[in-house]
């Protein structure tokens, strides 16, 4: 028959606990031997481990804003008012027509965009965001004092990378508020 001796629990701990306590004290005190040197070949590893990983990140083409253009096409825009209000009278002529827009889409999926338009809206600055593929921002004019007129702009922005692509819609209006123009856009990056 075959015995099976049991250590008590406590018994165990101890010789653990004293196991433990030597290899640990092993490593402090050998700085120049066997334990410090295989923790400098770990690091040495991990550092160029990391170099490695640096180097080949400068390596690759860093994402660059993207410039994309195109023109609008102006049209009088329609304006809905209660019947109970004053006659608005939205001046058919003048402003209509086609027109330039530019925009440069930040680097990554989100962020800041920026732009200038120019045509029959009149010389104008492109201020939005753009998120989760929806453009949005405000079209002001370029000077101070100018006929141009201010706008909002809302729109989308399809494909990856050099590849992207913005349309959407723009609605703008005259500095006395009375003349209301709509314009459509679509604007890609310049072929290379």
């Amino acid at each position: 028959m075959k015995r099976t001796l049991l250590a008590p629990a406590s018994a165990l701990v101890a010789v653990l606990s004293l196991g433990l306590t030597l290899t640990v004290g092993c490593d402090k005190k050998d700085s120049g031997g066997a334990g410090a040197t295989a923790s400098s070949a770990k690091g040495s590893a991990a550092a160029g481990g990391a170099s490695a990983s640096a180097s080949a990140a400068a390596s690759a083409k860093p994402a660059a804003p993207l410039e994309v253009t195109g023109s609008y096409e102006s049209k009088a825009g329609e304006v809905r008012t209660p019947k109970d209000a004053p006659t608005f009278s939205n001046v058919a002529t003048g402003a209509t027509g086609k027109g330039e827009l530019t925009l440069v889409l930040p680097a990554e999926d989100e962020g800041a965009v920026t732009g200038k338009a120019s045509g029959p809206l009149g010389a104008q600055l492109f201020s939005g965001r753009l998120e989760e593929g929806r453009l949005t921002g405000t079209l002001s004019p370029a000077e101070k004092g100018s006929d141009a007129m201010t706008g909002t702009v809302l729109g989308t922005v399809s494909g990856k990378g050099d590849a992207r692509t913005a349309e959407g819609a723009i609605r703008a209006s005259g500095p006395d508020g009375r003349v209301v123009r709509d314009a459509t856009f679509k604007l890609e990056a310049a072929k290379k």
